[in-house]
């Protein structure tokens, strides 16, 4: 399209200039609706307050506007929709009455951000600077196949695209966006609401109806979020919500993405009611492709379907089903009150340090849970904040992070004599490696657990990732120490022995009590044997538990089979005369 370089506009020639509508490009595919109507006249790309423009790639945009005599860059003007090509960086400031903003203070912005470009940072509402706060709207991408809906219909009129503090855009290629909205009693359509729609994926149809305040409408009033965030689009940090600034913390709702063969769940029942997508404190934001979402939840003795709880949870791995039964406080619950934080973070995303609760700053901290996965090349966060003090992967409620393909989670975990599926325990639980099998039961003060109240840790380090060397316990600094149980990898060219039971002070156990520190050692470092631990003012080399458990032992390569088994037999016989004296 050759770009008009001369408008008339009542009779006299601009040059870009004066007009407050500038339309410059229109894709292909969708034909622009013909008349406008803006307060009773018909316009023909008139005098309404939208600004539509589109820039090609061998076209640099005019820098300056110019508007009731002054020279702008995107200033004043009603309503700015922008696209911006992939080799066009996005122009910085905005000027709005005498003032620098960043995107400022405009009813509605509208814009699509390239996979190439930041997003903006700081936007201004009200004289005041957010991160992607307060204002009314914001709606991001339009599609190419889609035809703008023809009516709009703001306080009892009809417009085409006019004065609406509300423009709903990006609707997919194969989902009919839907057509009525009723707000106030009144029928619109996508009118003064709300709601922020910005992306919906491809096999997934929209929810209807929505309920609040016990009326039927179709994306009414509800204070509800939906975004599509590009892949290598540094997350915003902050969000403001009800005067307060917050990092992905007490949000209405904020519901981001949703796969494309999962269909999303219908109703929500919240305090009583049902909903669809209504006022609840939830945060969903990805689920995998083979993943069904789990359907009820129950809260306070009631079955909810993705209701009040304060519960987040984004990212589930392929080939794991999430644990279906959660107890807590005697009651068996589906993602109940739990304070669950699962989390996803893409490759190229650096985790976002802090996070709020309740109005206080941790960094994923005295949270009940925290269920994170580390991609590949991200390197894991140093420092972890409980009751105001620094830990490096301390004393946390609970850590899970990532279960691998072929590993089942453990199904029953046992805490205070009670059975939990991944409660309120204190475990730390990280990874698994493939050709290890999970010891099954843990025996904690006289009782048998799986994976229950015991101080356990179990952690995998990548490759290119030395271990942080301190750990501190109880307000002291280890080298791996004084854990309950420090068990992290065995490579695969040393065998694990397994032998099943093992005695400790008169019983037979699997596994059970054991103050037990085993760490892995690389192929071309030998296991050492002459250095001691400290324990409780005593030393010891190494191999002394309590509980003999398993023991890991390096034979050299001369020893046979019939060597070997002698040597086991020997040790055996050697650390039941140490611990037991016998």
């Amino acid at each position: 399209v050759r770009f008009f370089r001369i408008v008339v506009f009542k009779r006299l020639r601009y040059r870009l200039a004066w007009l407050r509508v500038e339309v410059i490009w229109i894709p292909r595919n969708l034909r622009f609706f013909r008349n406008i109507v803006f307060w009773g006249r018909s316009y023909r790309l008139s005098w309404l307050g939208v600004v539509v423009i589109w820039i090609p790639r061998n076209l640099r945009f005019f820098r300056n506007l110019v508007f009731r005599g002054r020279s702008y860059r995107r200033a004043w003007l009603g309503v700015v929709v922008i696209w911006i090509p992939r080799n066009l960086r996005f122009f910085r400031n905005l000027v709005f009455r005498g003032r620098t903003y960043r995107l400022a203070w405009l009813r509605v912005v509208l814009i699509w951000i390239q996979r190439n470009l930041r997003f903006f940072r700081n936007l201004v509402f009200w004289g005041r600077s957010y991160r992607l706060s307060w204002l009314g709207v914001v709606v991001i991408w339009i599609q190419r196949n889609l035809r703008f809906f023809r009516n709009l219909v703001f306080w009892g009129r009809s417009y085409r695209l006019s004065w609406l503090r509300v423009v709903v855009i990006g609707i997919p290629r194969n989902l009919r966006f839907f057509r009525n909205i009723v707000f106030r009693g009144r029928s619109y359509r996508p009118s003064w609401l709300r709601v922020v729609v910005i992306w919906i994926p491809r096999n997934l149809r929209f929810f209807r109806n929505v309920i609040f305040k016990g009326r039927s409408d179709r994306c009414a009033w509800l204070r509800v979020v939906v975004i599509w965030i590009p892949r290598n689009l540094r997350f915003f940090r902050n969000l403001v919500f009800r005067g307060r600034s917050f990092r992905l913390s007490w949000l209405g709702v904020v519901v981001i993405w949703i796969p494309r063969n999962l269909r999303f769940f219908r109703n929500l029942v919240f305090r009583g009611r049902s909903y669809r997508l209504a006022w609840l404190r939830v945060v969903l934001i990805w689920i995998p492709r083979n993943l069904r979402f789990f359907r009820n939840l129950v809260f306070w003795g009631r079955s909810y379907r993705l209701s009040w709880l304060r519960v987040v949870v984004i990212w589930i791995p392929r080939n794991l089903r999430f644990f279906r039964n959660i107890i807590f406080k005697g009651r068996s619950n589906r993602r109940a009150w739990l304070r669950v934080v699962v989390i996803w973070i893409p490759r190229n995303l650096r985790f976002f340090r802090n996070i709020v609760f309740r109005g206080r700053s941790y960094r994923l901290s005295w949270l009940g849970v925290v269920v994170i996965w580390i991609p590949r090349n991200l390197r894991f966060f140093r420092n972890l904040v409980f009751r105001g003090r620094s830990y490096r992967l301390s004393w946390l409620g609970v850590v899970v992070i990532w279960i691998p393909r072929n590993l089942r989670f453990f199904r029953n975990l046992v805490f205070r004599g009670r059975s939990y599926r991944l409660s309120w325990l204190g475990v730390v639980v990280i990874w698994i490696p493939r050709n290890l099998r999970f010891f099954r039961n843990l025996v904690f003060r006289g009782r048998s657990y799986r994976l229950a109240w015991l101080r356990v840790v179990v952690i995998w380090i990548p490759r290119n990732l030395r271990f942080f060397r301190n750990v501190i316990f109880k307000g002291r600094s280890k080298r791996l120490a004084w854990p309950r149980v420090n068990m992290i990898w065995v490579p695969r060219n040393q065998r694990f022995f397994s032998t099943k039971n093992r005695v400790f002070r008169g019983r037979s156990y699997r596994l059970a009590w054991p103050r037990v520190n085993m760490i892995w050692v690389p192929r071309n470092q030998r296991f050492f044997s002459t250095k001691t631990t400290v324990f409780r003012g005593r030393s010891y080399r190494l191999s002394w538990m309590r509980v003999e458990g398993k023991v890991m032992l390096r034979l050299p390569r001369r020893q046979s089979y019939r060597m070997w088994l002698l040597s086991r037999l020997w040790v055996e016989r050697m650390l039941r005369s140490l611990l037991f004296g016998g």
